[in-house]
């Protein structure tokens, strides 16, 4: 019903941030930027289980939503790695981990808030929001060009050639 109405405006749509059916989409592949998080994250601890935070998964989310895709990075990655991990959807579910992989940067904040913003703890999360300069604990996080992504939309809109891939990177807040 949600794309036939999209369809029945009869303007040009472009999706950011989720994916959804066959409409164009502009943005970063967030299942390959979750693996090579939970890769690097996998790199600097190389025993004990690595966690995967993500409260919103208590939802019933579409295949392509971002929060799915970045679940499926993370799991191809640890599958690959051969590693054993666990997915929790409640701040109470966080116990005897070697890292924490957080679907998002509040997420990861969360996580650091819940352990008291201990230096010693190993966590990553997902959109290098600006607020994470503040932090000092290290975070991991995917850093992506929202003015590009901007920039791009725009010209689909007006019928210019276009971008629908843009690059990510990943970086740490203290750098």
């Amino acid at each position: 019903e949600y794309k036939k109405y999209l369809q029945s405006l009869k303007k040009p749509i472009v999706l950011i941030g989720n994916k959804m059916f066959d409409l164009p989409y502009i943005g970063i592949d967030d299942a390959v930027a979750m693996r090579e998080v939970t890769q690097q994250i996998a790199e600097k601890i190389p025993c004990g289980d690595i966690l995967y935070f993500a409260p919103i998964l208590k939802k019933n989310l579409h295949s392509l939503n971002a929060q799915r895709l970045r679940l499926n990075g993370f799991i191809e990655a640890m599958t690959s790695l051969k590693k054993r991990y666990r997915v929790a959807t409640s701040i109470d579910e966080i116990s005897d981990f070697g890292a924490i992989v957080c679907s998002t940067d509040y997420y990861a904040l969360k996580v650091l808030k819940h352990f008291r913003y201990i230096e010693n703890i190993t966590v990553s999360g997902f959109d290098n929001v600006s607020f994470l300069s503040n932090v000092d604990v290290p975070i991991l996080t995917v850093d992506y060009p929202t003015d590009k992504i901007a920039a791009e939309c725009i010209n689909y809109i007006l019928g210019r050639p276009f971008v629908t891939k843009i690059e990510h990177r990943l970086i740490y807040n203290t750098d």
